[in-house]
């Protein structure tokens, strides 16, 4: 698998009008099997909790020892501003550079049930738009840096506008666990 993953990423890195995204494992071991070699970028997938923070740092730091210079983090599944912050706040701690800001979406697990991309699935959301705009970004932050994100606009549960309801306290969280019950978002004062 690696060896065919190599090859087409060595042939997209010889266009320079071609841009070659792979999704790749959450893992560090396609890093160390030669996969990044041809790589312009690389962006971390995190959620707005600590583990995944400290995991996205720390492939950050691999990526950037095997000399990728455009490593960036990608906030996904941001619900308030609150979370937003925390993601920043650990980003700048950490010398990170954020490329984009996936709100919280709905609609984003029904897209996983019917084994849809989400653009097909739910083609008018908030976390569709995004994941559009900070594709178009780094496409064109072709030979510098990451483009930063715009402020992201903020969306309700649904992705459909308005203000992100914070989460509820955990005495007030439903039985799907919506609310704090379940993870808390990361605080600089408790690392």
């Amino acid at each position: 698998m690696h060896a065919t993953v190599r090859s087409v990423i060595e042939a997209a890195a010889n266009q320079d009008n071609e841009v070659c995204i792979l999704d790749t494992e959450a893992s560090p071991e396609h890093l160390s099997r030669g996969t990044a070699q041809y790589a312009d970028a690389m962006l971390c997938i995190v959620e707005p909790y600590y583990k995944s923070l400290e995991t996205g740092r720390r492939m950050a730091v691999l990526g950037r020892d095997l000399g990728l210079e455009r490593v960036a983090l990608v906030a996904n599944k941001v619900r308030d501003e609150r979370e937003l912050e925390a993601v920043r706040k650990f980003a700048e701690t950490h010398d990170l550079e954020i490329a984009g800001i996936i709100p919280f979406d709905e609609q984003m697990p029904g897209a996983e049930r019917a084994e849809a991309s989400p653009v097909d699935f739910a083609p008018g959301t908030k976390a569709v738009a995004a994941i559009g705009e900070m594709a178009r970004r780094v496409a064109a932050g072709n030979g510098g840096s990451i483009p930063s994100p715009a402020p992201p606009e903020t969306a309700d549960a649904a992705g459909n506008g308005g203000s992100i309801p914070s989460p509820a306290p955990p005495e007030t969280a439903d039985a799907a666990g919506n609310g704090d019950s379940i993870a808390k978002p990361l605080s600089l004062e408790e690392t």
